[in-house]
C-alpha cells in the first residue's frame, strides 16, 4: 500500500478560531502536551514515509520548516480555503499515480491506525474519493457534511 500513497498535510493556516489571545504561532504549531500539534499527526503517517508525505505550509511557514523542514513542502501563498490548500500540492504530487492521503495538521488525536483504516477501505473498495467524517451534537464552527436520508455523503 505504502508505494501507492502519499501523504498532503494541511499546515498553512493562522489558527484565528483557537481564539488565544497573545499567541502568534500558525496553528499546527501551537503545543500539546509539549509537542507541536502537527508532530502528532506526522507521527500518526510515519507508515507513509517522509519522501512522501507533503506539508502545504502558508501563515509563519518559516516557523513550520525550522522545525519540519525536512519533509517536501508546497506553499500556499494565500489561505482561500482547504479546496485551495490541497490544490497548493499539486506540483508536489506531479507523476504520482496512487491514492493522496490529505490530512490537517492540526488534529492530533487522530490515530495511525484510523489513517491505515482510512487507507485501505479507500483500496480495497477502489473509491474514487474516501472521506473521513466525525459526529458531535456542539455547534462546532467546522465545516460541515451534507448526508442524504440514507447517510451518504
Amino acid at each position: 500500500m505504502n508505494d501507492h500513497l502519499k501523504a498532503v498535510i494541511l499546515a498553512a493556516g493562522k489558527g484565528t478560531r483557537l481564539q488565544s489571545e497573545g499567541v502568534d504561532l500558525p496553528k499546527v504549531m501551537r503545543r500539546a502536551n509539549g509537542k507541536p500539534l502537527l508532530e502528532y499527526v506526522l507521527e500518526a503517517l510515519s507508515f507513509i514515509g517522509r519522501k512522501d508525505t507533503v506539508l502545504v505550509v502558508g501563515y509563519k511557514k518559516e516557523d513550520v520548516l525550522a522545525r519540519f523542514g525536512d519533509y517536501p513542502f508546497s506553499v500556499q501563498t494565500e489561505q482561500l480555503g482547504t479546496g485551495h490548500a490541497v490544490l497548493s500540492s499539486e506540483a508536489a504530487l506531479s507523476g504520482f499515480d496512487g491514492g493522496v492521503l490529505v490530512c490537517c495538521g492540526d488534529m492530533p488525536l487522530l490515530t495511525e491506525e484510523t489513517y491505515k483504516a482510512l487507507a485501505e477501505t479507500h483500496f480495497r473498495q477502489r473509491n474514487a474519493c474516501t472521506i473521513l467524517t466525525g459526529t458531535s451534537d456542539a455547534p462546532l464552527p467546522y465545516g460541515r457534511i451534507i448526508r442524504d436520508a440514507g447517510g451518504d455523503f
